[in-house]
């Protein structure tokens, strides 16, 4: 395909499209380097991006709605006298400033001929760069992308290209358009727990930041991206796990106390709930965890009951059995014992609320429970479930308060637990009553 498009998780988002900036910071050779590649962009963009012989990778980047994108490699093949041909890769880049925002110049950054690394000239964002010193070879390089702009020249200019709008020309505009899937009404609300730092743009409470480069707009609710579903350092080998296995997604479950997870990880990162009801399954997928956790404890009791070890790749044939369920959602037709779900793309509100209720701590049924009530849906969210032990209790109160903090309130703690806890603590400062550092600590 000669125009690719990568969105990340952003494949649904309004993306700005950053033009090449030329500028001078470089030596003389590398400088002429920058601007004409700069200049090969702009000619495929008037010819109407999708040229014969050259293709295109538009990327995209940033977060909630400082969403952008650019053309980030440009490649096409050098034909040499001894009737050889060698494939010729230029990038560009954005290059972090030091204030840690974007400096969007999308401006060329490097050329790679071959798939040897070392065959690469490469420009970095403090000035420096590897073989631009080489002049010869340096203008070597512009002469081929000029041959290339000799070809491009000739050719008639696409209708559109000279169409100004934020998100680039309408032919990079058409391009970048995606037709949605959309999800069948009944298909199943699911749950997501998320990381303490997206709590508030899971709320609908924009960003911390105050920078607007940084800050998620209101509608924005979940990343896309968490963890991977699939890895090789589990004995899998890489002919095994398809491209979209490897990559990172947000777990959901549709059972709204469970925590979600893939086979790279033991159980998911964070405790804040978000639910979600999909309006579009693509970049979703979905796999069945049952027959790697059935076959896992089978094996473990079979070995425990032999008195036994694991043999070498045992374990990764438990894990083989669930990475072949792995299948985008929209082929996903129910059955699965234990589904999990991984989104690959940004949510917005809707698709995607965080949950939000009064939080308290008690005893249930032999168990210490902290947990959340939903106003909305009217359902309790487990947040921590462990023994009437006390390191139990501790860990279920502090659960409860990480939660609770983020509404400005306290939870509501079981007097059992609170008296539980503060005798330990009275405990602990008669133990240490003449240790003023451990004083200071028990509080």
């Amino acid at each position: 395909m000669p125009v690719k498009v990568q969105y990340d998780e952003f494949k649904f988002s309004q993306a700005k499209y950053i033009k090449p900036a030329d500028f001078t910071r470089y030596d003389v050779a590398a400088n002429e380097f920058v601007r004409t590649a700069n200049r090969l962009v702009r000619e495929i963009a008037r010819v109407g991006w999708d040229v014969p012989g050259i293709d295109v990778n538009i990327r995209y980047y940033g977060g909630g709605r400082n969403v952008f994108k650019h053309c980030s490699e440009v490649i096409f093949t050098k034909s040499a006298e001894d009737g050889t041909s060698e494939k010729v890769v230029i990038s560009y880049y954005n290059p972090v400033g030091k204030t840690g925002r974007w400096n969007h110049t999308a401006s060329a950054s490097g050329v790679q001929f071959g798939d040897d690394r070392k065959n690469k000239l490469s420009l970095h964002s403090d000035g420096s760069g590897d073989g631009w010193t080489d002049v010869k070879r340096v203008k070597a390089v512009v002469g081929l992308i000029e041959d290339v702009l000799a070809k491009l020249a000739v050719l008639p200019s696409k209708e559109g290209h000279d169409i100004d709008h934020p998100e680039g020309d309408l032919n990079l505009r058409e391009i970048c358009t995606v037709e949605r899937t959309p999800a069948p009404a009944d298909f199943p609300m699911i749950y997501a727990k998320v990381r303490q730092e997206d709590v508030y743009p899971a709320l609908g409470l924009g960003d911390r930041w105050t920078d607007p480069e940084f800050a998620a707009d209101s509608d924005y609710r979940l990343r896309g991206k968490e963890c991977r579903f699939a890895n090789t350092n589990v004995g899998l080998e890489w002919d095994e796990i398809s491209a979209e296995a490897w990559a990172s997604y947000q777990f959901a479950s549709p059972d709204i106390n469970s925590s979600p997870a893939g086979l790279s990880m033991p159980n998911s990162s964070g405790f804040f709930p978000v639910e979600i009801k999909l309006q579009y399954l693509d970049d979703v997928f979905v796999a069945d965890m049952a027959p790697f956790e059935n076959s896992r404890d089978a094996a473990e009791a079979a070995h425990k009951a032999a008195g036994t070890n694991w043999a070498e790749g045992e374990f990764t044939d438990c894990i083989r059995k669930s990475l072949v369920t792995f299948i985008p959602a929209s082929e996903y037709k129910g059955g699965y014992e234990k589904p999990v779900f991984m989104i690959g793309r940004q949510l917005h509100e809707d698709e995607a609320r965080g949950m939000a209720g009064p939080v308290s701590v008690v005893i249930e049924d032999g168990f210490t429970v902290a947990k959340m009530h939903d106003n909305k849906s009217g359902r309790d969210v487990i947040l921590y479930e462990g023994g009437t032990e006390l390191y139990h209790k501790k860990r279920a109160v502090d659960d409860a308060w990480k939660v609770a903090r983020i509404f400005h309130k306290e939870p509501l703690i079981a007097p059992e637990i609170a008296e539980a806890l503060e005798a330990h603590r009275q405990r602990l400062r008669e133990e240490y009553k003449d240790d003023k550092t451990m004083q200071m600590l028990i509080g």
